[in-house]
């Protein structure tokens, strides 16, 4: 009996592990039909069959002419879709940054491999998703890529580089942290003119220097790929691999993204309040957020990624707020979606590598577009932040008062939304000022619902702190004279007790004063009981020595008249 259960028990445990596996046919069957889902057209995926043969913990598809790829992993304990392409097949040779990222990805599906399982609902779903419907639940934000530029690091880019015959047509790598800082740049195409000048030397190369100040950087003549020499583009490599001390060499040259950002703000004029920080000095939801921030707002970040070597990239997208655009600075090769979280949330820390440049934005754009104070008196009108197609400015502080003669109801509704969210917010207020009832708060990117503010007056404030900016806000508002039957709708208007037998109880919202002129205690029979002219809140009706049944209040002035039940016991 003892040799049954062990040999049950082992069935079980056995189940539970072959349940979390998943077989090549699955996973190529997911591969297909997530793509064809995101790409909209029927794509077949296969093995790719070097990848299988140096990674056994997760599959790699690709379609036929291997212009597009799929990243599944083998284990259920992991989320579903690592990587996926529709830019780049997965091809030889592969750049030393995207060989540490999947690196990074088999040490993660590894540890999953070798430790007890964790469930995971978002893992859960992931799956579940994939499996039946083929594509992964929607749980985020998409942003489609911002740069369009697929430059390089190699040849043509680095004809300004440090000469050396071993090194790509001739000359050191211009560098993944200056092609990186380079695509963001371009992307803002911006400054025209530079700031200062920097000199360094190493032993190899013992003088390097550039003039910002006195360059011209050309992006008209920038163009997006390069297959010949460009002088504007080799000139910008070169001066951005000078401002961060570029240590330059013909197998691949290093620097350090900490260098960057200052970089950026010393030499190229780029928004001081920009920021570089550790993913490991922050929970998994709030790097996210920033990231999502970034995005939003059209800023592509440089991005430090996992594994050893200090690899710089942009990211630049976002697919469902779990993956994310990485341009990797080799020519478009592996440019593509790919996940910076753990793999198993609960499961181990990862991610200790990674960090971030945020906030990377033109410094010239950054000012108080908004006036102080402004006062609308029209019965509609459109209110902005005022910075049109830039960026709002950072310490912003601007305030309106909408006020339209005899206004009963104000109804705001936003047209455009897009300030950073929970920091820049934008508070409207039931009167003339912030001492009056707040009615809300909004920020962020999503259009938030009408608001309703009951007159005579609106009072909005918007302000924003000392860092990051988004485009900022439009929202109309109208105004209506306010109806008795709009102040019952929204309990301007409370009678109790209902059923009554002593008193009725009427209040009535000290904001429509003057509304309803008198009301009438109206029996079942039409007659009316008493009336009562409507110069107090509160007006009360004695009920103790009427007959009980049902008896109607008629509520009027000297346009409209509305009429609600009563009961009397």
């Amino acid at each position: 009996m003892r040799f049954l259960l062990l040999i049950v028990l082992f069935s079980v445990l056995s189940y539970g592990v072959i349940a979390q596996s998943v077989s090549q046919s699955e996973a190529q069957k997911y591969a297909t039909e997530f793509m064809s889902d995101f790409t909209g057209e029927d794509m077949t995926m296969q093995l790719q069959q070097n990848a299988a043969k140096l990674y056994d913990r997760f599959f790699v598809f690709i379609n036929n002419d291997n212009t597009a790829f799929t990243v599944i992993s083998k284990n259920k304990q992991a989320f579903p879709i690592i990587a996926f392409s529709t830019e780049s097949g997965f091809t030889d040779p592969m750049p030393i940054s995207v060989e540490s990222y999947f690196n990074w990805i088999d040490d993660q599906l590894h540890h999953i491999d070798t430790t007890a399982p964790i469930f995971n609902q978002n893992v859960a779903d992931a799956w579940e998703s994939l499996e039946t419907n083929g594509f992964l639940p929607q749980t985020g934000k998409n942003v489609s890529p911002l740069c369009e530029t697929t430059w390089d690091q190699g040849c043509y880019y680095n004809e300004d580089c440090p000469a050396e015959s071993t090194g790509p047509c001739g000359h050191c790598y211009a560098g993944c942290v200056a092609t990186a800082m380079a695509q963001v740049m371009k992307y803002h195409s911006y400054p025209e003119t530079g700031q200062g000048t920097h000199i360094y030397g190493t032993a190899e190369y013992p003088n390097l220097s550039a003039d910002f100040g006195a360059t011209t950087y050309v992006w008209d003549n920038m163009p997006n790929s390069i297959s010949s020499s460009n002088q504007y583009i080799a000139e910008l490599l070169f001066h951005l691999g000078v401002s961060v001390d570029m240590s330059y060499s013909p197998s691949g040259s290093g620097a350090s993204t900490i260098t960057s950002r200052d970089a950026f703000v010393d030499y190229f004029r780029y928004s001081d309040y920009c920021f570089r920080a550790e993913k490991n000095n922050f929970p998994d939801v709030d790097w996210i957020y920033l990231i999502e921030n970034e995005l939003q707002s059209r800023r592509p970040l440089l991005y430090r990624g996992t594994g050893s070597g200090g690899h710089a990239f942009v990211l630049d997208g976002m697919q469902n707020s779990n993956l994310f655009h990485f341009n990797w600075g080799w020519s478009g090769a592996y440019n593509g979606y790919f996940t910076i979280n753990n793999l198993r949330p609960g499961g181990g820390d990862f991610t200790t590598d990674q960090a971030a440049i945020f906030a990377l934005e033109p410094a010239e754009t950054d000012m108080i577009y908004c006036n102080e104070y402004n006062t609308f008196t029209a019965l509609s009108d459109t209110i902005r932040d005022g910075s049109g197609e830039y960026r709002y400015g950072n310490n912003t502080g601007c305030k309106w008062t909408i006020s339209p003669p005899g206004a009963g109801l104000i109804y705001i509704n936003f047209l455009e939304m897009a300030t950073e969210k929970d920091v820049d917010e934008i508070s409207i207020y039931q009167g003339t000022s912030t001492s009056d009832p707040l009615v809300t708060r909004v920020s962020g990117f999503d259009i938030p619902n009408e608001i309703l503010v009951w007159g005579p007056s609106a009072y909005v404030t918007f302000y924003s702190d000392g860092m990051m900016r988004a485009d900022g806000f439009t929202f109309v508002y109208t105004s209506s004279h306010v109806s008795i039957e709009e102040a019952w709708n929204h309990d301007m208007i409370t009678v109790y007790p209902n059923p009554a037998a002593d008193f009725i109880n009427i209040e009535i919202d000290n904001k429509i004063d003057g509304l309803i002129q008198s009301i009438e205690l109206i029996n079942g029979q039409g007659q009316i009981v008493e009336s009562k002219a409507c110069t107090d809140d509160k007006i009360i009706f004695r009920i103790d020595e009427l007959t009980p049944g049902v008896y109607f209040l008629r509520f009027s002035n000297d346009n409209e008249v509305i009429v609600k039940p009563v009961e009397l016991i």
